[in-house]
C-alpha cells in the first residue's frame, strides 16, 4: 500500500482538461524564416477548432529622394507646430480630391455628350463600325 500512497491520484490533478478554456496561442519560428502560429477557437456548434497559419515576413526597402527625406525632418510651423512629427491626416491629403457623383442613369448620361447633332451621330457610327472591324482581331 505504501507504493499507492505516494502516487498522486488522477482525480486530484490540477491540470485537467476544461472544455470551456482554450490553450494559449503558440508561435514557433521555423528554420526557413517563417513563423507558425497555432491558435484555437470555438465553432458555432461548440467544438474546439485548431487553426494553423504560416506567416512569412518580408522587409521592403523603399528608396526616397534625398530632398524629400530632408523635408520630412523639418520642424513643423504655423498651425501644425503643436502636432507630433509626421503627417496628420486631418490637415494633409495624400492624393487628389476627386468629386464622385453617382447617378441612377449613368449609362444615359455618358452617351448624351457623344451623340449631339449630326457630327455626334457620325462619330458614334464611325466608332461602332471600327468596333465591328476590330472585334475579330486578336
Amino acid at each position: 500500500m505504501s507504493k499507492l500512497a505516494n502516487r498522486p491520484d488522477w482525480a486530484d490533478d490540477e491540470e485537467f482538461d476544461d472544455s470551456s478554456t482554450l490553450p494559449p496561442q503558440q508561435i514557433t519560428n521555423n528554420k526557413d524564416g517563417t513563423k507558425t502560429i497555432i491558435s484555437y477557437r470555438f465553432a458555432d456548434d461548440g467544438k474546439r477548432i485548431k487553426t494553423t497559419r504560416r506567416v512569412r515576413t518580408t522587409v521592403v526597402r523603399e528608396t526616397v529622394n534625398p530632398r524629400v527625406a530632408e523635408r520630412r525632418q523639418w520642424a513643423k510651423f504655423g498651425l501644425e507646430k503643436s502636432h507630433p512629427a509626421g503627417p496628420s491626416f486631418d490637415t494633409t491629403s495624400v492624393g487628389e480630391n476627386i468629386i464622385f457623383r453617382p447617378s441612377v442613369t449613368w449609362k444615359k448620361d455618358g452617351t448624351k455628350g457623344q451623340g449631339e447633332g449630326k457630327e455626334g451621330e457620325a462619330a458614334g457610327e464611325e466608332e461602332r463600325s471600327m468596333r465591328d472591324k476590330l472585334k475579330d482581331k486578336k
